[in-house]
């Protein structure tokens, strides 16, 4: 049986070192975290249709995950999105920017 892991929504700036610590692990904890740096291979075209399936299967999984964590006030930044690592990646360069409100 699979632990329930919860996390508060990311509703402000305050928010984002600890929501990304911890959506970050919990994206592990589901095997998903190779889709959002990239690194999941995408399948070959030859590849078995079970193996793509599960490949874009877990792709949209962990997109899902990281929309539905993200507050009504920030989702305008990847509602267009569906790629995980672009929808990360999104909210990395609008949370993590070197400014000096940061």
């Amino acid at each position: 049986m699979e632990a329930k892991v919860t996390l508060d929504k990311l509703n402000s700036p305050s928010d984002w070192s600890s929501w990304k610590f911890h959506l970050k692990h919990m994206l592990r904890t589901k095997g998903l975290w190779d889709h959002v740096t990239g690194d999941a291979a995408l399948p070959a075209p030859t590849a078995d249709d079970r193996v793509k399936e599960d490949f874009w299967s877990a792709n949209e999984r962990a997109c899902s995950y990281i929309a539905l964590n993200v507050g009504k006030a920030y989702v305008y930044l990847i509602c267009d999105l569906e790629d995980p690592k672009e929808v990360w990646d999104t909210l990395c360069h609008h949370f993590d920017r070197d400014t000096r409100a940061n």
